[in-house]
């Protein structure tokens, strides 16, 4: 008993005498000064005393998986970086809404309900259901992530781009004088042959049930007709007319519709049905840009755009021309996207590079006053939002060449994230989504 009394006491002498130097050493199987533990740095730092001579836990930049730790980056740990604040990496449904490049993610409702404003993939309101290409590369709304698109051209700047109810899409581009595409099908693309000779004007292209209308300038510059069902191109290269420049193509009961400049200036307007008809004069005095044409639902036909003018056609009859108030550049048409309803939304760019954006109501026949919701290098695309979203608008940022940012607005609120530009020109951005079934 004297014997260990008197080692603990000099044990215990040791001690103090160690920590009142401040000669404590981690290591030396001594517990001493700060030390919480010593086990002599066994080099095991899962067990109960690490080899910094402490308790292990979360933030000491030691992995302890017996704590359940997956990742332990010290001070830098966080909710939103890719090791959070409990030492586990960041996942998608960990009700954590990641923001870094490990992640990316939009939002993280902790659920598996795909369709209630943040998918499964943790992306705002079921972007998956969307597709948004940037120069040659395409954005996997789901991860944040560019890819390729196959093929390797250069000129997939801001291709015309379309989504079937089933999730095919189809991009139309030029590259060396001809008319090239590439499909999408459960997260892929796929590149194919070229299939007629083309300008380098940027194809317009519509989906329908039964595929895709598709209209393009050849290189004798005489605007002509394809059709691709999702496998089969048929026709090719029919003509619709020869007006002043390439127009747009939009899907009435599924049978095409061309809105034009003709080569009087006139807009004019033309439908397959089964063969393309007269075209029929919207406005004798056409404007100075590529006109725009989309289908509306609620009631009427169709809504045209051509610079700041608008119509619409009710009963096969088109209304006079409107003014959309707005700062619209001359010689640009705002970019038309159908909303349910009667109702549509259009976006475009200033004059001081602002992105604004106007909503249309058929029961009133006017337009909102336009809102600003960003600043932009290029011009916006727009498309119907799905999930909770309303619409979604897509452009470059400022200052230019850096990256593509989506507008998203849900509930009146306006919220946007910025994805980079993996590589292509966001001043050309092309965006559609899934129509509903």
């Amino acid at each position: 008993m004297t014997s260990m009394t008197s080692m603990t006491s000099t044990t215990s002498t040791t001690s103090t005498s160690s920590s009142s130097t401040g000669t404590a050493v981690c290591g030396d199987g001594v517990v001493e000064g700060d030390e919480v533990c010593d086990d002599g740095q066994n080099g095991d730092n899962d067990d109960a005393c690490t080899d910094h001579c402490a308790a292990p836990t979360c933030g000491d930049e030691l992995v302890q998986a017996s704590l359940g730790e997956q990742c332990d980056e010290g001070a830098a740990n966080a909710d939103e970086a890719a090791c959070t604040s409990t030492c586990k990496l960041a996942t998608c449904g960990d009700g954590l809404v990641n923001a870094s490049t490990f992640q990316l993610e939009q939002c993280d409702d902790a659920n598996t309900v795909n369709d209630d404003g943040c998918s499964n993939a943790c992306a705002l309101h079921c972007c998956p259901d969307m597709l948004l290409l940037c120069g040659r590369f395409w954005l996997g709304l789901a991860d944040g992530t560019w890819h390729d698109l196959p093929g390797g051209h250069p000129q997939y700047v801001s291709p015309g781009l379309a989504m079937l109810a089933d999730g095919r899409g189809l991009a139309v581009y030029t590259h060396d004088d001809s008319l090239n595409y590439v499909t999408h099908a459960d997260g892929v693309w796929t590149w194919a042959s070229p299939v007629a000779p083309a300008s380098a004007t940027i194809p317009s292209v519509r989906a329908h049930t039964g595929g895709f209308h598709v209209a393009y300038q050849g290189l004798d510059l005489v605007e002509y007709y394809a059709h691709f069902d999702g496998t089969i191109w048929d026709p090719t290269a029919e003509s619709i007319t020869e007006g002043e420049a390439l127009g747009t193509i939009t899907t009435l009961a599924d049978e095409a519709v061309y809105l034009f400049h003709d080569q009087g200036g006139a807009l004019a307007v033309t439908t397959r049905s089964p063969v393309w008809q007269p075209p029929v004069v919207v406005d004798a005095d056409g404007g100075d840009s590529r006109p725009n044409l989309i289908t509306m639902t609620g009631g009427a036909e169709l809504l045209a755009a051509d610079g700041d003018r608008y119509y619409v056609r009710e009963a096969g009859q088109w209304s006079p021309a409107g003014v959309l108030a707005g700062d619209i550049p001359p010689g640009r048409t705002p970019a038309l996207v159908a909303l349910p309803a009667g109702r549509a939304a259009a976006a475009w760019r200033t004059a001081e590079d602002i992105v604004e954006v106007a909503f249309y109501d058929l029961a009133t026949d006017a337009w909102t006053a336009p809102t600003p919701i960003g600043n932009s290098e290029g011009w916006p695309a727009i498309a119907a939002g799905t999930g909770g979203a309303d619409v979604v608008v897509a452009h470059g940022s400022l200052p230019p060449g850096v990256d593509v940012v989506i507008e998203t607005l849900v509930d009146d609120a306006w919220t946007d994230l910025a994805f980079g530009n993996g590589g292509g020109d966001p001043s050309f951005a092309a965006l559609t989504s899934r129509p509903s079934p």
